[in-house]
């Protein structure tokens, strides 16, 4: 995972900055297989951009 080297870390509500589409796509799928579940933010604090934001993870399910 190239910029979530320690997923388990990653709590509800923490969120991923995104380059493009196609990495938030590949960025989800590999913290879904993790077991980190994932929604796509479009705007966050008044800024456009793509992230990812933690919805449940492994230890809170």
């Amino acid at each position: 995972m190239s910029r979530t080297k320690n997923p388990q870390k990653l709590k509800a509500g923490d969120t991923i900055k995104c380059r493009d589409a196609d990495d938030a796509i590949r960025m989800s799928e590999e913290l879904l297989k993790a077991g980190i579940y994932t929604d796509f933010l479009y705007y966050k604090d008044g800024k456009r951009g793509l992230w990812l934001e933690v919805v449940k993870d492994y230890e809170n399910g």
